[in-house]
């Protein structure tokens, strides 16, 4: 394929989809012509995307969320919209074009991981409007929405949480950890300390991962491993040997600041739990009054190792192997939460939080079945 190949891109879009193959989410590729993953798909699929956020939902393509950047940009797609093309294209085919370049962890997570990571929703030219079929309400009909430059308007479907903690309903606080930095958490949780409850959202960003790794003081009892890091021979190529093994809580006593929370705590996850994140709910399920709930994460926990390719070109990817404490694999399956629960197409078309919704009942006294 390779020597088959007759200029650059080509060549970048041979290792893209050799890469395909490691089913490892960790897996980037960068050059001194295209930064990020992004950018390579802007050259394949265009750079135009529609003003909305997509997701997975019940196995389908589903509109999350509009996303109004002016008014030049208006849209008749809606929440909860199923989209089955895309300028006249079915959307199977569009997602199984796209996968190809894709190093997705497995099957089950294949649309979440494209539709969250790579903006779907693509064309080449500005001047025409996107033209979509989708099923509203068990009806097929047809929408249009004008397209917008990714580059210039990535950070409007990006945009984190504003506040990193609140107070919700019935006295329960909510740790949304993407804008963490050192020193938060004992100022965190000393607001929370007289709260009913807990949840800690870890479906988004994270910053400072070690910060917020302090939080398992105020969750974990006693001293936990709650991770087995495996590290590649130096000596013999392919061998892996089981190197570390990391521990959460029980450090009270060298952490002045910290306390046991005694009440419940919720812990969300889902496919947009990815490397940090996931190390991070590895360690605050540790706690026995803290529940897990959502759906399995990315499974692409491990640190990132860099390999150098002919063409000025550097793959990442997983270099670690990353076990439970049993011993159980982690990386391609992702981590199980103690609680199932789905988003669904009708939640996101009457914009609710189905996951936050569920962590509340939980929390209030209404266990959500399991």
């Amino acid at each position: 394929m390779m020597l088959e190949g007759s200029d650059r891109l080509s060549y970048e879009l041979t290792l893209m989809s050799f890469a395909s193959n490691i089913h490892d989410a960790h897996v980037v590729f960068s050059s001194t012509d295209y930064h990020n993953r992004l950018e390579q798909f802007d050259h394949i699929f265009g750079r135009y995307v529609a003003p909305v956020r997509v997701t997975e939902a019940e196995g389908h393509l589903v509109v999350d969320k509009q996303i109004f950047i002016s008014r030049r940009y208006e849209h008749t797609l809606m929440p909860g919209d199923i989209v089955l093309e895309i300028n006249g294209i079915n959307i199977d085919e569009v997602v199984a074009d796209m996968l190809q370049y894709v190093s997705y962890p497995n099957e089950e997570k294949a649309l979440f991981f494209l539709a969250n990571f790579f903006m779907i929703l693509r064309q080449h030219s500005a001047d025409a409007p996107m033209e979509f079929k989708v099923l509203r309400d068990g009806v097929e009909l047809m929408a249009e929405a004008q397209a917008v430059n990714r580059q210039s308007h990535a950070h409007s479907f990006f945009s984190p949480p504003t506040s990193i903690h609140q107070r919700l309903e019935n006295n329960i606080g909510l740790i949304n950890p993407s804008r963490i930095q050192a020193g938060d958490i004992p100022v965190i949780m000393e607001y929370f300390a007289d709260t009913n409850g807990l949840i800690v959202d870890l479906r988004q960003n994270t910053s400072g991962g070690s910060s917020i790794l302090q939080l398992a003081e105020y969750l974990v009892e006693e001293t936990q491993l709650f991770i087995r890091i495996a590290v590649p021979s130096q000596a013999t190529p392919g061998v892996f040997v089981d190197f570390s093994r990391n521990y959460s809580g029980g450090f009270r006593g060298q952490c002045a600041y910290a306390f046991l929370y005694k009440n419940n705590v919720v812990v969300l996850i889902n496919e947009g739990t990815l490397s940090v994140r996931e190390f991070q709910a590895m360690s605050l399920r540790n706690g026995s009054n803290v529940t897990v709930m959502g759906s399995n994460s990315i499974g692409a926990n491990g640190n990132i190792t860099r390999l150098p390719l002919p063409g000025g070109v550097t793959m990442r990817f997983s270099g670690l192997g990353v076990f439970t404490p049993e011993g159980g694999q982690t990386q391609r399956i992702g981590l199980s939460p103690d609680i199932r629960v789905e988003r669904t197409v009708a939640g996101i078309r009457d914009g609710r939080d189905e996951l936050l919704e569920a962590a509340i009942q939980h929390l209030t006294g209404n266990p959500f079945p399991r």
